[in-house]
């Protein structure tokens, strides 16, 4: 895997290569550390061989196109089953639809870091009668993934905020937000209040806007 950085103002490229070991990615996305001059690269794999899935970063310094930290964390097959059925899970299957969409970096030098699970279908049908063909967003945006690099280059821990919100014709009040405060990391979510006594995600029920 190679990563192409383009600069417009001197038309010149530069290519980066994440460290990326024996593993099959489903998902990868980068930002740039303009304080350590480095490239944060981060990304959900499945293994080679089928023994699950799991996250992982590279660092890569944007002079020396080194790679300065790495490392991965394997999901607990708790984690898996918040995202696939637990046949799917054991079976080391990709979890779908689940994206990393939010890197933030703290202060104290660690990484904030969340995927979420969400998919936008299109469904359409057409009137035999008038030839007229209607089309329905469904926008689903589900299970959280949080994790969290420390200081020093290493997974703190990695957990998962489940939730269920599906909506069609629109995505408005659906996803979340995020902030820290204190130390805490704070997600801000809509909810469907039954679902916060469930612990089986395929048990949830949607959420209610009223």
């Amino acid at each position: 895997y190679s990563i192409l950085e383009y600069e417009t103002k001197t038309k010149s490229t530069k290519e980066f290569k994440p460290d990326l070991g024996n593993r099959n990615v489903y998902d990868i996305t980068f930002k740039n550390n303009d304080k350590r001059n480095s490239l944060l690269v981060v990304g959900l794999y499945i293994n080679a061989d089928a023994t699950g899935s799991g996250i992982f970063f590279s660092e890569i310094n944007k002079d020396t196109k080194k790679v300065i930290e790495s490392s991965n964390k394997d999901f607990s097959q708790d984690i898996a089953n918040n995202f696939l059925r637990k046949a799917e899970a054991r079976r080391g299957e990709e979890p779908g639809n689940l994206s990393v969409d939010c890197i933030k970096f703290n202060s104290d030098g660690s990484t904030l870091i969340v995927a979420e699970q969400a998919a936008h279908t299109e469904r359409c049908v057409t009137d035999s009668k008038t030839g007229q063909t209607t089309c329905t967003m469904t926008y689903r945006h589900k299970s959280l993934l949080v994790s969290k690099i420390n200081a020093l280059g290493e997974f703190d821990w990695v957990s998962v905020v489940p939730k269920m919100q599906m909506r069609v014709a629109s995505s408005i009040f659906s996803s979340y937000d995020i902030a820290q405060i204190n130390g805490n990391v704070c997600i801000l979510y809509n909810e469907n209040p039954e679902n916060m006594n469930l612990t089986n995600p395929q048990d949830f029920k949607n959420f209610a806007i009223g």
